[in-house]
């Protein structure tokens, strides 16, 4: 079982942990949000929660339309896309871990 660096608490194995992970982050997908920023942070905050360290606020990311492959810990990796949408400039994010 791995120990939370943060808090000091047990968490579930890496393979649940993943699932959980993976969950989150197609839920956040299936909304649009006006700033890719507050995409960026909640992507961190669900990584953060599930005992992975934070990468996607912390990159140099901008522009229209992106993509992003970093690692994230236990030898996973977040890979992360997004698209500006031209009618309403809202953004629309997907990220996964494997």
């Amino acid at each position: 079982m791995t120990i939370c660096t943060e808090c000091k608490t047990k968490l579930p194995s890496l393979t649940s942990r993943v699932h959980k992970v993976n969950s989150e982050l197609y839920q956040l997908g299936l909304e649009y949000h006006d700033t890719l920023s507050y995409s960026l942070n909640a992507v961190d905050r669900i990584l953060v929660k599930y005992g992975f360290r934070e990468q996607a606020g912390e990159s140099i990311v901008s522009g229209l339309n992106g993509r992003q492959h970093v690692e994230v810990g236990e030898g996973k990796w977040l890979s992360m896309s997004w698209y500006r949408l031209p009618a309403s400039g809202r953004y629309e994010v997907v990220a996964y871990v494997n």
